[in-house]
């Protein structure tokens, strides 16, 4: 049997080496309509998606994308006048990453206003409080994390996609039927 991986999939509905914002969940069930989904940027989805599968090699749901978005990116961009090829390349690749982390804390702030929670973790020192430091999860319904996408398109552009997770208890109860190891994390989520 041969592996699929996300381009062979004939509905998957973008390009080789497109980036831009993902919501995943790595998880099988929705607790009450909630989950903790890993909310984060990627200059190349696929890329990104296929270091992800190391840490989850189940796979996991592809929840939103925000494909090529471009609006106000002009706004980022450096200065190249003076610049060698490699300087300029250099400056390019900063400025987009400083655009694509101002998109992902719009999506971080519209995920909370709308009830979602941030994970914060004993691992991460950005933000630290005493519960810990903030991450990229957010405890959120897909609601909140669509809305999320939604408005963040509106201001940057670029495709949106949505899938939904309507029929994924189902499928866990069917997956836990099958197998012969069950493994838990419990969070704390403030």
């Amino acid at each position: 049997m041969k592996n699929k991986v996300i381009y062979d999939l004939e509905d998957f509905p973008l390009k080789k080496n497109e980036g831009g914002l993902y919501s995943i969940l790595p998880y099988e069930r929705l607790n009450r309509g909630k989950a903790l989904f890993k909310v984060g940027l990627a200059d190349s989805f696929d890329h990104r998606f296929e270091n992800y599968h190391t840490s989850y090699p189940n796979g996991f749901y592809i929840k939103n994308l925000l494909a090529s978005p471009t609006k106000h990116k002009e706004d980022f961009k450096v200065p190249a006048k003076n610049l060698s090829g490699f300087d300029k390349l250099a400056a390019r690749k900063t400025a987009n990453i400083k655009y694509m982390k101002h998109l992902e804390n719009f999506v971080f702030a519209e995920i909370k206003e709308h009830g979602g929670k941030q994970l914060r973790t004993s691992t991460r020192i950005r933000d630290a409080n005493e519960y810990g430091g903030k991450s990229e999860w957010f405890y959120a319904n897909e609601k909140t994390l669509d809305n999320a996408f939604e408005q963040a398109k509106e201001k940057f552009g670029g495709k949106n996609l949505e899938n939904h997770l309507k029929n994924i208890n189902t499928t866990a109860d069917a997956n836990k039927r099958r197998s012969n190891y069950k493994a838990e994390i419990y969070y704390n989520i403030v």
